[in-house]
């Protein structure tokens, strides 16, 4: 038995208008962790003069976006110690973020490297400032980073005692695995509506 184009139309457009109506959105688990390096040393450790050093402590996180929804996470902090002497604050920081989850279907992590360049701050108050010189809003693995709290669009001031490097993480909506087996059952039996209607028609 041949089927007419026109039932076929009338079938896709049908379920379409369902699909529309009813698709839901998978939560999305985001996994990821995080490390710094400061070019000077080559470890998460500057060292300044006398006793003083600003250590990143990179942080593990496991959060569930609800797209279109995001959420706020730390992706590590500035600490600094005092001690004796100063911080010149100089050389470039290396951020490396490795996503876990999701990654693309590899089944290996996604790793991406952001990167400033660390000067004092010209307003003399000892803060250190920490100026991106790469996208400060990038996406890995289908999930969005977009750092927080930035000065001038891509300035860190680090403080004087500990500093947070935060970032807005979003992802795009995915529908259920499930709604594809839906869709397709549901394809299926509006195709055969469609069929016994004709031929009652032609009956």
């Amino acid at each position: 038995m041949k089927v007419s184009k026109s039932v076929v139309r009338t079938s896709v457009l049908a379920l379409g208008g369902l699909l529309a109506a009813v698709s839901p959105a998978l939560a999305t688990t985001v996994a990821y962790s995080t490390a710094g390096i400061f070019s000077t040393t080559g470890t998460n450790v500057l060292t300044g003069s006398g006793t003083s050093s600003l250590t990143f402590t990179g942080n593990s996180s496991g959060d569930t976006i609800n797209p279109p929804s995001s959420t706020t996470d730390l992706l590590g902090t500035f600490s600094v110690n005092v001690g004796t002497g100063s911080i010149t604050g100089s050389g470039k920081f290396t951020l490396t973020l490795t996503q876990t989850l999701p990654n693309s279907g590899t089944g290996t992590a996604v790793t991406t490297d952001i990167s400033g360049t660390l000067a004092r701050d010209p307003l003399g108050n000892g803060n250190i400032d920490l100026t991106f010189s790469t996208p400060t809003s990038f996406t890995v693995g289908g999930i969005t980073y977009s750092l927080n709290d930035l000065q001038s669009g891509d300035v860190l001031v680090l403080g004087a005692t500990s500093t947070q490097l935060e970032a807005t993480i979003s992802g795009s909506p995915v529908p259920e695995p499930s709604f594809y087996a839906l869709t397709g059952v549901g394809f299926v039996g509006l195709l055969g509506m469609a069929v016994r209607r004709k031929q009652q028609a032609a009956a």
